[in-house]
């Protein structure tokens, strides 16, 4: 059963509202229906929802009626079931179900939704970082932008949180460490909680080519830019440089001449992929709304926009099959690190080696990378 979930006593504020699985045993009690679950419990916030299908996170409390208990009481953190009584809380939740739920329920039927609850699983299951402070603070006297990973206490930092906010889906940080700006050579700040462990990053490889080339059915099982370039007689470096400015959208690609460009346009077989976009209506391949306003960004948004949902299901079925060999740490685009024991690190080369299968495309490979 799907449920609104709301904590009685932070309702205050919007991150402590969700959409979620809740399984009652049978003898178990209808829960009420406003105060239900609690911060801990929450497994897909409505603001993704909302935002991917166009619409705002209305707040379940009028603003004028926050800010003058919040000003009377001194906190935020109101029981709006005693301030407002049963009743007015109930009627409070009734006025903002009538809003949020028919958004709710287009994104349902497109199974989007499910698209996020499942992908969601690998951030849920993120663990706080552990750094050398000694070196993040020697780092930020000498200007590096890094005052997100310094610890709370001890020498761990928060976990990350994320959201999907942006136009294609693509994944932002909202709280914990801005792993998103950490250059690749100050990544040696984070550190393995275990001793003689290991942090270690798994790539999709080649993610958005190849997710292209399945949508016109053309797998490409090994280098996809090496076998594209044999394929056409060129260097695999033109190509590849043309093959990205083509699903980024770019107008043209430095030192790549006209004639490879379209020799790259021709191997994805534009026309075919997209008509394979248009038949989507508007979304990605999962149902993602892609809010597109110019023709040039159809192919773009779309492989772009597809590509977040295929990395999210892929790193949540890859760390299913981890388990506790591994603690997932944080997400950088199409690469998940992970803080390894060393006991584990063989196991988990050979289960990254197998690369994981996503519907409805097919089989992604990874690569399997250390900081050092």
């Amino acid at each position: 059963m799907r449920e609104i979930t709301l904590h009685p006593s932070l309702t205050g504020t919007s991150r402590f509202i969700s959409v979620r699985e809740r399984v009652r045993a049978r003898d178990e009690p209808p829960p009420d229906s406003y105060a239900v679950g609690s911060p801990s419990t929450i497994a897909l916030g409505l603001e993704d929802i909302l935002t991917a299908f166009g619409g705002e996170l209305p707040p379940l409390i009028d603003p004028s009626y926050l800010a003058a208990y919040s000003t009377w009481l001194g906190s935020g953190d109101i029981d709006w079931s005693l301030a407002l009584g049963p009743r007015g809380l109930a009627a409070a939740v009734d006025r903002w179900r009538r809003k949020v739920i028919p958004i709710v329920e287009e994104a349902e039927e497109t199974g989007y939704v499910e698209t996020l609850v499942r992908g969601r699983r690998i951030l849920e299951s993120l663990q706080p970082i552990r750094v050398n402070e000694t070196r993040v603070r020697s780092l930020i006297d000498g200007g590096a932008p890094l005052a997100s990973f310094l610890p709370a206490r001890g020498s761990t930092a928060p976990p990350v949180r994320y959201d999907h906010s942006t136009k294609t889906g693509r994944l932002k940080v909202i709280d914990g460490p801005r792993v998103l700006t950490l250059s690749k050579e100050h990544r040696s700040i984070v550190t393995s909680r275990y001793p003689g462990g290991r942090i270690l990053s798994v790539d999709f490889v080649s993610l958005e080519p190849r997710l292209a080339l399945y949508a016109v059915g053309r797998p490409a099982e090994g280098d996809v830019y090496e076998e594209m370039a044999r394929k056409m007689g060129e260097s695999r470096a033109r190509t590849k440089i043309a093959t990205l400015s083509f699903l980024y959208g770019a107008a043209s690609s430095e030192g790549v001449s006209v004639d490879v460009r379209t020799k790259v346009r021709e191997h994805f077989r534009v026309e075919r992929l997209r008509e394979a976009i248009l038949a989507c209506k508007g979304r990605n391949a999962y149902g993602r709304p892609l809010h597109i306003e110019d023709e040039r960004h159809l192919i773009p948004h779309w492989v772009q926009s597809s590509a977040v949902d295929v990395c999210l299901l892929g790193f949540s079925s890859l760390a299913e099959r981890l388990g506790p060999l591994a603690d997932p740490l944080f997400l950088v685009h199409d690469a998940l690190f992970l803080d390894v024991p060393p006991g584990n690190i063989q196991r988990v080369s050979e289960i990254t080696a197998e690369g994981v299968n996503v519907s409805p495309f097919g089989h992604f490979p990874f690569s399997l990378n250390g900081l050092e």
